[in-house]
């Protein structure tokens, strides 16, 4: 998944929308660095690519960690 200079390359991976019930506060966006954040109604919208399942799990596991409530989750490529 690397590139020969060491970087993940921006085509590899899915790219994820993970809604969230409610708004997320300023703190809480540090948690969830280089995703996209946007807010619809009542919901927090995550978007953002993921190189494996790995990942998408560890960005799951922050969700749980800070006792918010996962509305779904979509592969969106």
């Amino acid at each position: 998944m690397l590139s020969q200079n060491n970087h993940i390359r921006s085509d590899e991976g899915n790219i994820y929308r993970v809604t969230i019930k409610g708004i997320v506060d300023r703190e809480m966006k540090e948690w969830f660095d280089g995703m996209n954040v946007r807010h619809i109604d009542d919901k927090t919208i995550l978007e953002g690519r993921m190189i494996d399942q790995s990942e998408l799990q560890g960005l799951l596991r922050k969700i749980h960690d800070l006792h918010l409530t996962l509305v779904s989750v979509e592969t969106i490529t």
